[in-house]
């Protein structure tokens, strides 16, 4: 089994400014700008809160370059596709997610196939809302807050569609024909293919929930970011993910410069992530299996997840 931390949501270059994570400790990772998507951002933040995510993004992003201001009719590029965020005329419905071009070949050139586990993350930061003039009260990142990388969701891979072969959806990929990588599929780069999930969550014959979905609050364990660390692109991760013995592990951090040695007394591992790159991939076979999978159930905790059961 291959692990896949991906790399998505808003970040310096799309987007502008970090997601947000509230006071209550829920999240929601905001889909990047795309003036081609189907959806608007005011559809697709699903925050269950009383909270304009129209108001939210334009409050966040203000401050910076005129730019990378938003509005609520923003267009998005929803994807990874985790819940439902409004009623869908199609049965079958699954989460789902696409990738092309080069991040896609690194995919390939990894073996990434049905049975593995993407974990996305993004960028992430504490926000609070100030009392304004005419009842309108304002968004604002809460000052001196910590720039954190944060997973925010899964998908196991189910079944895994290449979208350049195909010239159409057969009946029982209908529900697809609002993804962006096959609704733009034009737009994207060689390679073009989405990753549907499982039915359900299933790690050493456990079953953990739905196949894909969101961590809908923050907790520690979600934190890649080292907490001692003033970057968010340094990591604390377990132990077991540190190049020892077995030769290089994670993709695109093979360097062993970028690694410090393991700490002992904490079973920790501190990473320099790199800046660049979308999709990092892990054999869980050249690592201490029993130890990795401890530590992904306690991702999945019963009260961690989110996200509807697939239909149909």
């Amino acid at each position: 089994m291959k692990l896949i931390l991906s790399r998505k949501g808003f970040d310096s270059g799309y987007g502008g400014c970090a997601s947000p994570i509230f006071k209550d400790d829920s999240m929601v990772s905001l889909p990047i700008p795309f003036p081609g998507g189907k959806h608007l951002l005011c559809e697709v933040t699903n925050m269950n809160r009383n909270c304009s995510a129209g108001d939210l993004v334009d409050d966040l992003t203000h401050r910076r370059q005129e730019s990378c201001r938003h509005s609520r009719t923003a267009r998005v590029h929803l994807d990874p596709y985790l819940k439902q965020y409004r009623a869908s005329t199609s049965t079958g419905w699954r989460p789902a997610f696409g990738q092309d071009g080069a991040a896609q070949s690194h995919l390939r050139n990894e073996g990434v196939g049905v049975g593995d586990l993407f974990l996305f993350f993004g960028w992430f930061r504490r926000v609070e809302q100030l009392e304004g003039k005419d009842n309108k009260d304002t968004w604002r990142f809460v000052p001196r807050s910590a720039d954190l990388q944060v997973m925010f969701g899964w998908l196991q891979i189910g079944e895994i569609l290449d979208i350049d072969g195909l010239s159409a959806l057969d009946a029982e990929h209908a529900w697809l024909k609002d993804h962006p990588h096959w609704k733009q599929r034009k737009l994207m780069g060689g390679g073009n293919t989405i990753y549907v999930s499982t039915g359900r969550l299933v790690i050493d014959r456990k079953d953990l929930g739905p196949g894909g979905g969101t961590f809908d609050s923050f907790r520690s364990c979600l934190q890649l970011t080292d907490p001692e660390q003033g970057l968010r692109s340094v990591w604390r991760l377990p132990s077991w993910f540190h190049p020892t013995g077995t030769g290089p592990l994670l993709s695109c951090h093979r360097d062993p410069a970028r690694w410090s040695t393991p700490d002992a007394a904490k079973s920790t591992v501190r990473l320099l992530s790199v800046p660049i790159g979308q999709e990092f991939v892990l054999d869980l076979d050249n690592v201490n299996r029993q130890e990795a999978l401890v530590w992904l159930a306690s991702l999945f905790a019963p009260m961690s997840v989110g996200g509807p059961a697939p239909q149909g």
